[in-house]
């Protein structure tokens, strides 16, 4: 850029070339495109492993020569407070022995590129949201949001991680995806998501549908076992008696009867078995702060109260079905 004029110093212009001239409105003005990805794999979060995001991202945005780096995170609580960091350093030192509840954790990267057919380097941003809870509506909002700002509140919070690149350099945008891809494959796995949880949570439905069906179906078998019985002693050429008519009416009355209470237990204890396995998988993505970890011993609590309800209703089934399947095979072999 050169500044003419008189030599009075009177009518001073500043010129520029055009190159220059854009690159500097697109710094300023400019609305950069924006690739986001939701990683919907349930991790355990602590304060090390966010660390460990900054070093990978900063070792990328080594390779790129980039100008100038700000990081900046911001921490949302279950009591509607947050603590904003100016920099990276104040979050580092942040003192986690508290007994608040982390509701969410915002990581900002924000640095400037050269990039080839621009004079100035051009801004990019890396913005990473690590949410505890789930709202697709936000979700929807955040994606249609180009601006940041915007959607603030409206970010992702249907995964437990969210990650967002404004870029005018593709090529930077796809490496800074991939590292944090990588870092939330390697990520913990929640103990409640446990290989036992996943076998069980795949095949709820079919779980509750045994639960349901399998009792329904054998008591029949049980209640012609149990009238074959009742005539054992009995010869089966004798001429009908209403003495028997009578007996063969009331097991038919009360072998409706107990059917049709069979068939209610046997749903009821189906959905209490499903809802089981569905709400045994509950964890906490954050173990953060003190209040993160008591939080977590409420959930382990929960959890195990859950379970031996699953537990409960798969034994009483089972049992009901061992007993009718052995006293079938007594009186029919």
């Amino acid at each position: 850029m050169n500044i003419v004029g008189d030599e009075q110093g009177k009518g001073l212009v500043a010129k520029a070339d055009k190159d220059t001239v854009r690159s500097m409105f697109h710094l300023m003005v400019g609305k950069p495109d924006s690739n986001h990805q939701m990683f919907t794999r349930p991790v355990c979060i602590r304060p090390e492993d966010i660390y460990e995001l900054n070093e990978r991202v900063q070792e990328k945005l080594r390779a790129h020569h980039q100008e100038s780096l700000v990081a900046s995170a911001a921490l949302v609580f279950d009591d509607k407070t947050t603590t904003e960091f100016g920099g990276w350093a104040e979050f580092e030192s942040y003192n986690w022995s508290r007994s608040k509840v982390t509701k969410e954790v915002r990581l900002k990267w924000q640095f400037l590129l050269n990039v080839q057919g621009y004079e100035l380097p051009q801004q990019h941003t890396l913005t990473v949201k690590l949410c505890a809870s789930a709202k697709p509506l936000e979700v929807l909002q955040a994606m249609f949001s180009k601006n940041p700002e915007e959607s603030d509140e409206a970010e992702v919070k249907f995964a437990p991680v969210f990650c967002r690149v404004d870029f005018i350099n593709s090529v930077v945008s796809e490496e800074l995806m991939a590292v944090v891809d990588k870092w939330n494959a390697a990520l913990p796995v929640p103990e409640s998501r446990s290989g036992f949880h996943d076998l069980l949570d795949r095949h709820k439905r079919k779980i509750a549908m045994l639960v349901d069906y399998s009792t329904p179906v054998i008591f029949p078998f049980a209640s012609v076992a149990y009238l074959k019985s009742m005539f054992d002693d009995k010869d089966y050429s004798a001429s009908l008696t209403i003495g028997t008519s009578i007996e063969v009416m009331t097991w038919l009355v009360f072998s409706l009867m107990a059917f049709t209470v069979v068939v209610k237990i046997s749903h009821l204890l189906a959905r209490r078995a499903f809802s089981s396995i569905k709400e045994h998988g509950a964890y906490s993505v954050f173990q953060l702060t003190s209040g993160d970890r008591n939080r977590l011993d409420v959930i382990r609590r929960s959890n195990k109260k859950v379970f031996s309800k699953f537990v409960f209703s798969a034994l009483v089934s089972l049992v009901f079905n061992v007993s009718a399947g052995i006293f079938v095979a007594l009186n029919f072999s």
